[in-house]
């Protein structure tokens, strides 16, 4: 798998753990997969951008790592992209719905 792992590390779709491994072997999580597909997509927004009516996940608290990906991929919304070209900016109270 080393080849797939270093091409999508090249391309920024995963950064592996923060002791610098990939656990080609493990499972996949819904904060991994969430992630790598929005990367993909070159959607995202920042922790303290995510508005108050995004969804919500019990076992997924605002201090998880990947709490601003899940909302992202979980919460219909319009959005712009910021003016550095990097995260989005959801428009205020959209839901998208």
């Amino acid at each position: 798998a080393s080849s797939y792992i270093e091409k999508a590390a090249a391309n920024g779709l995963v950064l592996g753990y923060p002791d610098g491994s990939f656990r080609p072997d493990a499972s996949i999580t819904r904060a991994e997969t969430v992630t790598v597909i929005n990367r993909m997509l070159r959607r995202g927004i920042a922790p303290a951008d995510v508005p108050d009516w995004a969804a919500t996940f019990y076992d997924v608290p605002d201090t998880h790592w990947a709490y601003a990906m899940i909302c992202e991929a979980a919460t219909a919304h319009e959005y712009k992209t910021k003016a550095d070209g990097g995260l989005e900016l959801w428009a205020a109270g959209e839901s998208g719905a």
